[in-house]
């Protein structure tokens, strides 16, 4: 299936600050221009548990193209956490940035999502995912590790590559692209 007809398909997703309103059943309601909660449970990344009435969440929406059937949302993240702003991480593996005009690598925890950035080359692409794989461009510490492994899609030298993001070494790998250059920018990984 080709990626205008995943997209016919499925719609393409959007995001939007969101504030529980119930818990059993869990509803929420989109900051504006929406007023009402929504008339349906989201899925939820976040564990039930976590989440009171007030807390505010990052829902991804999803309405189908053909607008035939109900739309689609999955809270991907909460609100806590703040901003960390940008950290620089420590490269392994001869990992380095691409360099200008781009930007370095790092990463920040806003709002309970993780953002990486950057583009980096020289490094090994690898589906070894050990602890000591060559694939690992750099760690993240503890408290910005997601809680399940997450395969994101990426682009890398010109076509498609995947960045793993490991939830308990905090690993983040190049398992499958091009060492000419790897793109983080634009990943983003829901914390909880």
């Amino acid at each position: 299936m080709s990626a205008q007809q995943y997209r016919a398909v499925l719609g393409v997703p959007s995001y939007r600050w969101a504030t529980v309103t119930s818990v059993n059943p869990l509803r929420i309601q989109l900051d504006a221009p929406d007023t009402a909660p929504l008339p349906f449970t989201p899925d939820s990344l976040i564990p039930l548990s976590e989440l009171t009435v007030g807390v505010r969440v990052w829902v991804q929406l999803t309405q189908p193209a053909d607008m035939t059937a109900q739309r689609y949302a999955l809270i991907v993240g909460s609100g806590g956490g703040g901003d960390t702003g940008w950290i620089t991480p420590t490269f392994q593996n001869a990992w380095v940035n691409y360099g200008s005009p781009y930007a370095p690598a790092g990463y920040r925890m806003l709002g309970g999502v993780l953002y990486l950035r950057g583009l980096v080359k020289s490094g090994t692409v690898s589906t070894d995912q050990t602890a000591t794989s060559p694939a690992t461009i750099f760690t993240l510490p503890a408290q910005y590790r997601p809680a399940y492994q997450m395969m994101l899609v990426t682009y890398s030298n010109n076509a498609i590559g995947r960045c793993d993001v490991m939830a308990t070494t905090g690993q983040v790998l190049a398992v499958a692209g091009s060492n000419v250059w790897f793109n983080l920018s634009g990943l983003s990984v829901p914390l909880g």
